[in-house]
């Protein structure tokens, strides 16, 4: 009796502490100024209440065999990460970053053209404003806009900042596309060495 009363107390500051681990790691995400990690805090909540809940399940039909037990405990921390963060938040962040490859594809489109019409220019101009917030944390909005500006200035195509622009934009579409889908990569590398990842792997390729 002793000894499931001990379990009882283990479970329940392990249940505890992960508590005050999503709270602090959801409030981070929540206020952080990436508007990928601003996608993930909600994500972090969900598996904090399933991790936790399947954690005081666990308390409520706790089984004699330790082994059990043991495996309860680590299939209340995987499962929750695998379907809470890791499937939701890689479809979240694949959807986020195909909205923001199409943003870049329609401005590099629109670049394009101004290199044999300057009639394009307003176009690229008003493309430019709208996803300005954007521009600016990719850091290409200061070249963008002087692009812009010098040919309003001289009415001439400037090639030179044309080039640059092009090479930026084309150069922030590749990170974009080559960027990590996964809502943590480092800790996949981690659970790389446990073999895990390979686990949360399939489970994405049988349901994509």
């Amino acid at each position: 009796m002793e000894i499931i009363h001990q379990q009882y107390v283990i479970i329940a500051i392990m249940a505890l502490i992960y508590s005050v681990l999503v709270f602090l790691v959801s409030r981070k995400f929540k206020n952080d100024d990436s508007e990928r990690k601003n996608l993930l805090w909600k994500l972090v909540v969900i598996d904090g209440v399933l991790v936790v809940g399947m954690l005081f399940s666990l308390i409520l039909f706790l089984p004699q065999d330790i082994l059990t037990v043991v495996s309860w405990i680590g299939y209340s921390f995987i499962i929750p990460y695998v379907f809470a963060i890791e499937i939701a938040g890689y479809i979240k962040i694949s959807r986020f970053d195909d909205k923001k490859l199409d943003v870049m594809k329609s401005i590099r489109k629109k670049l394009v053209k101004t290199s044999y019409s300057l009639k394009e220019i307003e176009k690229l101009k008003k493309d430019a404003e709208t996803n300005k917030k954007f521009l600016s944390k990719e850091q290409i909005e200061d070249l963008l806009f002087d692009y812009i500006k010098e040919c309003d200035r001289t009415g001439n195509f400037d090639k030179f900042l044309w080039e640059l622009s092009l090479t930026e934009i084309t150069s922030t579409i590749g990170r974009i596309s080559s960027r990590s889908k996964h809502p943590f990569p480092k800790l996949i590398d981690i659970l790389s060495l446990a073999g895990m990842s390979f686990l949360i792997a399939q489970i994405i390729d049988f349901l994509f």
